[in-house]
């Protein structure tokens, strides 16, 4: 699995975390030639790191410039209508349940998959952090 984390502290993303088998979140710094955990006391409990970042899931998904959407991004699609034509929607990545979704910001439909990322932008996230 592959996360990112939002640093609430930083307002920026932080994609050197990794989830241990307790759920607690590590940081981890470069030094020299080598990543090493940032937070001492997160080795034992996680406490720092786990009220400073909000994980957010990697989907396994690309869009169309390579860019890697993440749980919570925002996207703008080109989707099919009638006739072969095509609109521009915006929607939001989300978990539901059991698969990745997407909700449209305009009228509030559920994809219940994420459909076309080949034709899709990420434009921003749910952080408002632009691209």
């Amino acid at each position: 699995m592959k996360f990112r984390a939002w640093d609430k502290e930083l307002k920026k993303f932080n994609y050197q975390v990794e989830v241990d088998c307790w759920g607690n979140i590590q940081e981890y710094k470069f030094s020299g030639s080598a990543y090493y955990p940032k937070f001492e006391d997160d080795l034992s409990g996680g406490s720092i790191a786990n009220e400073r970042f909000i994980l957010q899931l990697y989907t396994g998904k690309n869009d169309k410039d390579g860019n890697e959407i993440y749980d919570g991004d925002i996207l703008k699609v080109k989707t099919p209508t009638f006739y072969k034509k095509f609109i521009i929607n915006t929607f939001k990545v989300f978990w539901d349940e059991y698969k990745w979704s997407m909700i449209n910001l305009n009228n509030g439909e559920i994809l219940s998959d994420l459909i076309r990322t080949e034709d899709s932008i990420i434009v921003s996230n749910i952080f408002n952090e632009k691209k």
